[in-house]
């Protein structure tokens, strides 16, 4: 689980927690490739807008390792008539 959570949780939740900073994509990146993860299913919530979520796509574009992103955030701006 990649979060800013406190790594402490890691027992009461039942999965490997790797606390990221979602403003670093180098970082990001390398987080994604050195432990293999292969799927990312975004639950990114925001009140600073999409970009987090941006920065968590495009590092899974970037990294090796990673074959799909599932987005949180779906939607489409639409064009005033």
């Amino acid at each position: 689980m990649l979060t800013q959570a406190d790594p402490s949780k890691e027992k009461e939740l039942g999965a490997k927690i790797l606390p990221v900073d979602y403003n670093d994509p180098d970082a990001l990146v390398k987080i994604l490739e050195d432990n293999e993860i292969d799927t990312v299913l975004s639950t990114v919530q925001s009140g600073d807008g999409p970009g987090p979520e941006i920065s968590l796509s495009e590092a899974a574009e970037r990294s090796s390792v990673t074959r799909r992103f599932i987005p949180a955030i779906w939607g489409c701006q639409c064009q005033p008539e």
